[in-house]
């Protein structure tokens, strides 16, 4: 087996001393999630967060809009800046993704502390997919609300637009600001993407196909499950440059189109 070079041996100490003086910090702070209480405890034990195999990093990575954390034991850990909202205060979320015994998937959320805004969730969630797809754009910012643009990426070379709609409707998002937790079973994704797509068909044909269309699945969306949306005829016929189910992860983050 492999020794871990010295650059990987710092940076898995520097992790695990930051980790522990988060956990300390969260302690105090009686709103904390306990899901996230149990990942930092993890990481301050130098273990896995998800498999508890002992802590490695095994690489680094920084993007435009964030950074990565690699394990040698094949998790990762993915975290990014919203340096550019504002009053968000502080909150938790911790979520979970399962199939159910007839191929249906069920969704555990809970949140605690301050929701974001509209505006900084199309922020965050564009974050996250560039994050994950277009590592070099590092300049983000709402643009007019009601446009066809919700939020504009740069580079030094490029700019993308683009316009953000959740998958669930607002039931769900009602029921997750009051009670703060949500349990629910994803049992027809086709038609929760059609009715995803057509609220923001209206724009003109010229707009649209210069935007991409980011579908905010958050938590997410199994592969198994994303797949049966794939072929659906709204999604070509659209208009859009692409569109994207994006999730928290990369592994709940799909392309659909084209």
């Amino acid at each position: 087996m492999k020794e871990p070079n010295n650059a990987q041996k710092k940076r898995t100490a520097s992790y695990i001393s930051v980790a522990q003086k988060t956990l300390k910090h969260m302690l105090q702070n009686k709103n904390t999630d306990s899901k996230w209480i149990e990942i930092l405890s993890y990481w301050s034990q130098g273990k896995c967060h998800a498999c508890q195999a002992p802590l490695e990093i095994a690489s680094f990575k920084k993007t435009g809009s964030g950074a990565e954390w690699k394990f040698k034991c094949g998790h990762a850990h993915n975290v990014i800046s919203l340096e550019e909202c504002t009053e968000i205060g502080e909150g938790y979320a911790a979520s979970s993704l399962r199939p159910t015994t007839n191929s249906r998937q069920k969704v555990s959320v809970r949140i605690a502390g301050t929701r974001l805004s509209k505006e900084n969730r199309e922020i965050a969630i564009v974050k996250m997919l560039c994050h994950y797809t277009r590592p070099s754009f590092k300049k983000f910012f709402n643009d007019v609300q009601n446009s066809p643009v919700d939020v504009i990426a740069q580079n030094n070379s490029e700019t993308e637009y683009f316009q953000v709609t959740n998958l669930y409707d607002e039931a769900f998002w009602r029921k997750l600001g009051k009670d703060k937790n949500v349990n629910k079973i994803l049992s027809d994704i086709n038609s929760l993407v059609e009715n995803a797509i057509k609220r923001k068909t209206h724009f003109d044909t010229v707009s649209k196909k210069g935007i991409i269309l980011v579908i905010d699945t958050w938590p997410g969306v199994m592969k198994k499950i994303a797949q049966k949306a794939a072929n659906m005829p709204i999604i070509a016929q659209a208009g859009f440059k692409e569109i994207w189910l994006a999730g928290s992860i990369p592994e709940t983050t799909f392309k659909l189109y084209p």
